[in-house]
């Protein structure tokens, strides 16, 4: 049973999904795609979600299978490469954040203090790794929001 520190990254990790699909209702497709610049558009961004859980689940299991393993930046344009609708991508983010939080809550208190490399953040632990998670989806969860205030704005009298 996980500590209750640990607890809670995994219950921020599970409600991400079910945050982002209330976020999108109601929503029309034309806002899904429209991009505020050079920005990403919302179905970008659930895109991103959904390829960065399968790079770090895998990311996940090393550190805690692995004597200090070792770790690059992840590209964040190579994670929007994955063609597939926005409800796709959700479905298949929520299977991958759904077998991410059952792995983690089936692990000892001492796992989540398993070491890796990071090239260019230094020494990492399987703890710090899901905090970044967490944020990276609170980040992306405010984007979304931005984006849709900001789309509302422009065709609210339309």
């Amino acid at each position: 049973m996980p500590h209750v520190q640990s607890r809670l990254l995994i219950e921020a990790l599970e409600a991400s999904p079910a945050d982002v699909r209330r976020l999108l209702r109601p929503l029309p497709s034309e806002a899904l795609a429209w991009k505020d610049g050079d920005h990403w558009s919302i179905a970008e961004i659930v895109m991103h979600l959904a390829n960065i859980d399968t790079i770090f689940g895998p990311r996940f299991r090393c550190i805690v299978e692995q004597d200090r393993p070792t770790f690059t930046p992840v590209d964040p344009a190579s994670t929007l490469t994955t063609p597939g609708s926005l409800e796709d991508n959700l479905a298949r983010w929520q299977v991958e954040r759904t077998r991410i939080c059952a792995w983690l809550s089936s692990l000892q208190p001492g796992d989540w203090n398993r070491r890796a490399i990071h090239t260019t953040r230094g020494l990492i632990t399987l703890r710090s790794e899901v905090h970044m998670i967490v944020n990276h989806d609170t980040e992306h969860l405010a984007q979304i929001t931005e984006l849709r205030r900001v789309w509302e704005e422009g065709h609210k009298h339309r």
